[in-house]
């Protein structure tokens, strides 16, 4: 039988034990809290970063990158948000999604670049072999074949899904914002600053300069699934546009400033681009026709993304902004980016577990 001295020691062990399954989750030790009647399930302050990149499927899947390492996935078309860890602090600049939404990659400055095996659950770093700036990210639909472009004339190809990487030579040693190119990646298009714009019609084997008619900055091109139609957007509200694989371009009217990112939908029937000072402007006839849409928000826009059929558009920007609307662009709202926390396990400290707890304390008789 033990004594009196034991069986104090014993309970004052147990309380302990109990102390430490109330210090670690403030969980009731006779019952586990479910994670929607949790505070763990509670909201996380705003995010106030700059928002990069963004990329949709079909609406109902979203990722977005900004600075410092950020990545943002929801699940349902931007109603609620999770943080996704990265391991990275440096800034991205853009994140593709191929394979029907299976592979993902993410790159950015000081030649980051992230990739995703299993659609965007999971993120991990690749080397890309250059510590130069990465702007942009290509690939053909499969997800074998892949370009990034960026700083200093900068463009890497893939030709085995990502696993090895090899500079494609340049004509240039200028800075390069972005690429687009045909479903099979055989037509290719680079644009950047200066005005410049790069043409390959071998896949990146060979580059060649194409005139615009213009020395503003080019920030992003959009082309269409065979290559004959490209846009491109530029500083001062400039878009350019070509159906004879770049012989010409010719200049799209529109009122806006300057645009940072094009994105379109139905093989480029349908049209948007974003960039400074709220400006969003849409096209339903190919670009020919332009509607300038000024929200409620003055701050920049860096990335525009719409779902396949063209009804839902999400615009990021500055301070964490992002701007949707549901009827092709018509319409704009701003959309509260307020993370959901991750659930977190509770701890469950059952009576019977208590009761072996307490025995394990006694002295054997």
């Amino acid at each position: 039988m033990p004594t009196p001295s034991a069986a104090l020691k014993a309970f004052a062990g147990c309380l302990f034990l109990i102390g430490i399954a109330l210090g670690m989750r403030g969980t009731d030790v006779s019952r586990a809290r479910s994670p929607e009647s949790s505070p763990q399930a509670g909201t996380q302050p705003l995010i106030t970063q700059a928002l990069r990149g963004i990329w949709t499927d079909n609406g109902g899947q979203i990722w977005v990158v900004g600075d410092f390492g950020l990545i943002l996935h929801s699940s349902d078309g931007g109603a609620t948000w999770e943080r996704q860890p990265s391991g990275i602090e440096s800034r991205p600049y853009a994140v593709r999604f191929l394979r029907n939404g299976s592979q993902a990659w993410i790159v950015g400055e000081f030649g980051l670049l992230l990739n995703s095996p299993d659609g965007g659950k999971t993120w991990k770093r690749r080397a890309s072999g250059t510590t130069n700036d990465l702007h942009s990210v290509f690939g053909t639909s499969d997800g074998s074949r892949l370009w990034l472009v960026g700083a200093y004339g900068l463009v890497l190809h893939s030709s085995d899904g990502g696993e090895t990487w090899h500079v494609q030579p340049t004509p240039t040693r200028s800075l390069l914002e972005s690429i687009s190119g045909d479903q099979d990646g055989r037509r290719l298009w680079v644009v950047g600053e200066f005005g410049l714009i790069l043409y390959s019609p071998d896949g990146g084997k060979s580059w060649q300069y194409q005139e615009g008619g213009t020395k503003n900055h080019l920030y992003s091109v959009f082309c269409s699934r065979d290559g004959s139609r490209v846009w491109l957007v530029a500083d001062w509200g400039l878009i350019l546009h070509t159906t004879d694989a770049g012989k010409s371009w010719k200049p799209q009217p529109n009122q806006s400033g300057n645009l940072y990112s094009i994105c379109g939908a139905k093989d480029g029937d349908l049209l948007w681009a974003a960039g400074a000072h709220r400006s969003i402007v849409h096209s339903s006839d190919s670009g020919k026709n332009w509607k300038a849409h000024l929200t409620d928000n003055p701050t920049d826009l860096y990335s525009i993304c719409a779902s396949g059929d063209g009804k839902l558009v999400w615009a990021v920007g500055d301070f964490g902004l992002i701007l949707h609307s549901t009827d092709g662009g018509e319409h704009w709202e701003k959309q509260d980016l307020v993370l959901r926390r991750r659930p977190e396990p509770t701890f469950l400290l059952s009576r019977e577990t208590m009761c072996v707890f307490f025995r394990s304390f006694l002295p054997m008789a």
